[in-house]
């Protein structure tokens, strides 16, 4: 997934926790599906996407992961009512 400068420098920078101030249409959605990719291409790892609620999660970040995740043919099982998605690795995103 190609990234911007700023979102280059975002995921290069090695701090645990990043704090990124950005408006509308930035891309910190698109950033933080290759980010979930990233942290989840690691065998048996347990990666989350935190948002206010369930139904803040689902509606913007859910669909645009499915999609990406079955055209990289990593999705074994997709758990819909849960928003989970289990890896061919054995990782976990949820």
């Amino acid at each position: 997934m190609a990234l911007s400068a700023w979102q280059e420098q975002v995921a290069n920078d090695a701090k645990r926790f990043r704090t990124v101030i950005a408006g509308r249409r930035a891309g910190k959605t698109h950033l933080a599906i290759r980010e979930l990719c990233y942290h989840a291409r690691l065998p048996d790892s347990d990666v989350w996407y935190v948002s206010p609620s369930y139904k803040q999660s689902k509606n913007i970040v859910w669909r645009k992961l499915k999609k990406r995740l079955t055209e990289l043919n990593w999705a074994e099982k997709i758990n819909e009512s849960e928003l989970s998605i289990r890896l061919r690795n054995g990782s976990m995103i949820s």
